[in-house]
């Protein structure tokens, strides 16, 4: 495979490998005539994350066969990245008859640098969800999100997501057990903030719940959100049932869709309308999955998920019992159309978008030299 990426779209991809970077640490490359595919996934087996881009996106792409499956190591591939000064265009190889992957940055006065890597052996990891099955679903800009968890310790792991009928509850989670004596402040600090509906471009809480709560991983949603927020789009979340995973997408300029599976426990909030009954062999199904926040019971051999999206056993496919489409949609921004599934992009230009946090990038590059000494 090769592909050439331009200058203006060099800076988008390094993000995205950093995005990929600060969740998982190995990368998986599919490559295929009509996308390529960037995926991750954590050593939990709580995060999934996934990178479609188009073939558009690259100045050039050629593919030798249908298709290209490979993985490498993630911290190698930002080590390329790291350096995006008087760049021009980079060039990706992957040669599978020598297993390796090739960056060729090529700079101005025609200085051309070239990072190989060598490749590792290792089965494609995929999951398979549906987002139509979820039916508690909303729209917002991630800054919103992201200056809600500026608000929380650098210490806290878990966080707390609570969507109500009219407010949205933010919430530190305290372990069980701690120690008091070496860090008092994680056992008695707890911070929650509130927002409402209206905050949200959309919303729409499950007919079948009053309350919704979901716990789940600070740390992935935090690199979900910086990603997103630098990037200017709108975030959409699908939630289904308690326990189930949430899935966080992003798509920017028709040139790419990133979708994020985080895993979640089942919140002690969560409670069911009275005039809405849920089967018990369901709830049944459904109760192991909560006792622990990993995808890894999920997997087979191969590392992947392919359950049917229309089982109940699915951890990405809800329970829903006759909900339609439309109940309890709510658009306070006056946003008629009850389809959220909609190319709600933001407009603003790509060059001003890659262009507009250069400190950003340094402050990303000075960190990740610190922590590689």
């Amino acid at each position: 495979m090769q592909a050439i990426i331009p200058g203006k779209s060099v800076k988008l991809f390094s993000r995205i490998i950093r995005c990929l970077a600060k969740v998982g640490e190995e990368l998986f490359l599919e490559a295929y005539e009509d996308k390529l595919l960037l995926k991750t996934l954590n050593a939990a087996c709580s995060a999934f994350c996934s990178f479609h881009i188009v073939p558009a996106f690259f100045e050039s792409y050629r593919l030798e066969g249908r298709s290209c499956r490979v993985k490498c190591l993630l911290k190698l591939c930002t080590s390329a990245f790291k350096n995006m000064q008087n760049l021009e265009k980079c060039t990706v190889l992957i040669c599978e008859s020598d297993p390796c992957i090739i960056f060729e940055m090529h700079c101005k006065l025609q200085i051309k640098k070239t990072f190989k890597f060598n490749l590792e052996e290792g089965n494609p990891v995929s999951a398979s969800y549906n987002k139509e099955a979820c039916t508690s679903r909303l729209i917002a800009h991630p800054k919103l999100f992201e200056e809600c968890v500026a608000n929380f310790a650098s210490n806290i792991e878990e966080l707390s997501l609570t969507l109500c009928r009219e407010t949205v509850r933010l919430k530190s989670v305290v372990p069980e057990k701690v120690d008091s004596a070496n860090d008092p402040i994680k056992k008695h600090l707890v911070t929650e903030l509130t927002l409402s509906t209206n905050d949200f471009e959309r919303y729409r809480l499950s007919a079948n719940v009053d309350t919704l709560e979901l716990i789940l991983g600070l740390r992935e949603l935090k690199a979900i959100l910086s990603f997103c927020e630098v990037m200017m789009q709108p975030i959409q979340m699908y939630m289904a049932a308690p326990g189930d995973p949430l899935i966080i997408s992003t798509k920017a300029y028709s040139l790419f869709e990133a979708d994020f599976i985080i895993a979640t426990l089942q919140g002690s909030s969560t409670s069911q309308t009275p005039h809405t009954q849920q089967d018990p062999s369901v709830s049944s199904k459904l109760e192991p999955e909560h006792k622990s926040r990993t995808f890894r019971d999920h997997f087979d051999d191969s590392r992947s998920i392919s359950q049917n999206c229309e089982s109940t056993d699915n951890p990405y496919t809800a329970y829903h019992s006759g909900v339609s489409a439309n109940s309890g949609l709510h658009s306070p921004h006056g946003l008629s159309s009850p389809d959220l599934d909609e190319d709600l992009v933001w407009t603003s230009d790509l060059n001003r978008t890659m262009n507009s946090d250069e400190a950003h990038d340094s402050d990303e590059v000075n960190s990740d030299s610190d922590s590689s000494k």
